[in-house]
C-alpha cells in the first residue's frame, strides 16, 4: 500500500501525473542498469520495461503538445 500517493489536484491534469509517473519509474530503472549487474532474463525484462515506458512518456509528451496547441 503506497501512503505517498495523494488524489490528484483538480487544477493538475491527469495526464501530467501520468508523466510524472512515468518518468520516475523511467529513471528507477535507468539507474539499476546502470548500477546493478543484471544479467539474463531479468535484464531483458527491464530493458522491456525501459522501452515501454519510454514509448508511454513520448505519447503522453506528444498528447500534451497537440492539447496546447489545439487550445486545450
Amino acid at each position: 500500500m503506497r501512503s505517498e500517493a495523494s488524489p490528484p489536484q483538480k487544477d493538475v491534469p491527469m495526464q501530467a501525473i501520468s508523466i510524472k509517473k512515468t518518468i520516475r519509474e523511467l529513471d528507477a530503472i535507468n539507474t539499476k542498469l546502470a548500477t546493478q549487474r543484471v544479467t539474463g532474463p531479468a535484464r531483458l525484462a527491464l530493458l522491456r520495461r525501459q522501452a515501454e515506458l519510454g514509448d508511454l512518456r513520448d505519447a503522453a509528451q506528444d498528447a500534451l503538445r497537440r492539447a496546447a496547441a489545439a487550445g486545450g
